[in-house]
């Protein structure tokens, strides 16, 4: 085995090798089983050039979907969106936004995160008889964020131009790039995968984060099938069921890559360059006002990755695509007041207000009354006032001198 490749560059371009034929290996010598399709599946149509994002989803997470979903719906409305979903999982909330949604049954003897590129090879493998020019994105969704439209990005139109896919690695602008020898869980996917002198390998090589691969679709299926065909052919019998697509992914870029060996072209990016963060080394960062997750050097990524590793942020994009069981319908008032159209009710007069009126209409009349009550009042006192006095001067007939 060679010498660990140099990293020191931005980026590092591998050349397309001649396509390899290869056969599968099975564990009991059998072919590998076709991914068993649900019975609601059907190829999706589109046009030539089109804009695809692939993802999988076992168990759902309605409120973490939901960000995935709507951000994508939100920043690139016309991406065609598919999602493979194991069969008897409710999925209202991915038809609603216009997911083309394939059931699946998993396989027993697989996980999920290789399983899946069985279903993502038969659908590649279709859409590029189809459509030859399309873009394609595999990613993950319960902890995905999308910024903008991750297809009007430079780097992945030139990649989708020149038939490349690309391989973004972890780390960030604080900490650098993350070698797998300071990654215990790496390791350990490698030494599973791959055994304990493939750990030594790759000791220095940088991480590269499987979880969003972005390319043209002949690259993308290209590098499907050969990770495909690296967990059964290279790995152990273990990868399949305890492995990780992870450890696949980085002995695709730093082993196979450096001696020539991809038949895919490719590019990498640091993840400070690089149009997909992964946050989970990638601090400092800072999410605005506008709820914008933005790198500490100011750039905005279109695709933000492990978005949940900061703490509060979860709580910041939950608010900002809540999940919503039902749309939201107001027919407008029962009534109007001074709007006079035949299709508008005018609201009859208000009780109470009507009362009130009256009584501000009554307050001045009740006011001059109580004024005129009290001169009354004042009058008629005078007027006692006088006959008392005139009956003390003149005590009347019977009265007489009065003697002591």
């Amino acid at each position: 085995m060679g010498a660990s490749p140099s990293y020191a560059t931005e980026q590092a371009v591998g050349h397309q090798a001649a396509p390899q034929k290869v056969q599968a290996r099975a564990f009991a010598g059998q072919a590998r089983p076709q991914p068993q399709w649900g019975p609601n599946w059907k190829a999706s149509q589109s046009k030539r050039g089109g804009k695809y994002v692939v993802t999988s989803v076992m168990g759902l997470d309605p409120e973490r979907l939901n960000i995935f979903v709507k951000s994508l719906r939100r920043h690139s409305p016309d991406t065609h969106l598919v999602v493979f979903v194991e069969e008897n999982t409710t999925h209202h909330l991915l038809e609603d936004n216009g997911a083309e949604v394939i059931s699946f049954k998993m396989d027993e003897n697989s996980a999920l995160v290789l399983y899946r590129f069985e279903l993502y090879k038969r659908y590649l493998g279709e859409l590029l008889v189809r459509d030859s020019e399309a873009g394609v994105i595999l990613t993950d969704s319960r902890d995905v964020l999308i910024q903008s439209d991750p297809f009007k990005e430079p780097l992945v139109q030139r990649l989708i131009n020149e038939d490349a896919m690309l391989f973004s690695l972890e780390g960030g602008i604080a900490v650098g790039e993350v070698p797998l020898k300071a990654q215990p869980q790496n390791e350990h996917w490698i030494d599973t995968c791959f055994g304990p002198e493939m750990v030594k390998e790759m000791a220095d090589a940088p991480i590269s984060c499987a979880g969003i691969t972005i390319g043209s679709v002949a690259a993308v299926h290209g590098y499907v099938t050969q990770l495909l065909a690296t967990a059964y052919q290279d790995a152990s019998s273990k990868c399949r069921k305890y492995g990780s697509d992870q450890a696949v992914h980085n002995y695709l870029l730093h082993y196979l890559g450096p001696r020539g060996r991809l038949t895919f072209p490719y590019l990498m990016r640091r993840n400070w360059d690089s149009p997909v963060h992964t946050a989970g080394y990638g601090w400092p960062i800072v999410i605005d006002r506008d709820g914008v997750y933005k790198r500490v050097n100011g750039s905005t990524p279109p695709i933000v990755h492990q978005y949940d590793r900061a703490f509060d942020a979860t709580k910041i994009y939950m608010a900002m695509y809540p999940l919503r069981e039902e749309e939201y319908r107001w027919e407008g008032p029962d009534c109007v007041k001074n709007l006079f159209l035949d299709t508008v009710n005018q609201c009859p007069p208000d009780a109470k207000a009507a009362d009130a009126a009256a009584k501000a209409k009554q307050q001045p009349k009740a006011a001059d009354q109580a004024a005129e009550d009290e001169v009354e009042e004042e009058r008629q006192r005078q007027e006692q006032g006088k006959d008392a006095a005139a009956e003390v001067a003149d005590p009347g007939d019977g009265g007489g001198d009065v003697r002591r």
